[in-house]
């Protein structure tokens, strides 16, 4: 997970009104763990990165273009 992922984690927890806390307990990922890999610190599994964006109602499938479209804009 790039900067770009932990940014797009970040943007959407908050628009689902998340705390860092509430956000970590719903994913079984401590806090402060998600506060790393929003700042891009430290670089989530696959399996955890599904977990958050199941958590957040999207798919790691469709996400991943979003990772795609910012290598292109480099």
């Amino acid at each position: 997970m790039t900067n770009v992922w932990g940014r797009l984690v970040r943007e959407l927890r908050l628009e689902a009104g998340l705390t860092l806390i509430k956000f970590g307990s719903l994913c079984g990922i401590p806090w402060r763990t998600v506060q790393d890999f929003e700042r891009g610190r430290h670089t989530p599994s696959i399996d955890r990165a599904e977990t958050m964006f199941a958590a957040l109602d999207y798919e790691l499938e469709l996400i991943s273009s979003v990772e795609r479209d910012a290598g292109k804009s480099k």
